[in-house]
């Protein structure tokens, strides 16, 4: 297997693995750590003076950003 091969095999699994533990996680959890991540970016002087940020809409686990889109204004 080549070096890039191999790359994208480890990528990909660590991809799965992350998603795997993603899933579970409970829901309330998903929402403490979103609640944690938005408090942890309003400390930061670039994402207060931001005119315009970019979030992702969460899927299949992931942690939802939802409080930082709809509080930035």
């Amino acid at each position: 297997m080549t070096v890039q091969l191999q790359a994208q095999h480890d990528r990909a699994a660590l991809s799965s693995h992350m998603r795997q533990k993603r899933q579970t996680l409970p829901p309330r959890q998903r929402m403490v750590l979103a609640d944690s991540i938005y408090q942890q970016l309003q400390s930061f002087a670039a994402f207060k003076q931001a005119r315009s940020i970019a979030a992702y809409w969460a899927v299949r686990g992931e942690v939802p950003l939802h409080q930082v889109a709809t509080q930035c204004k």
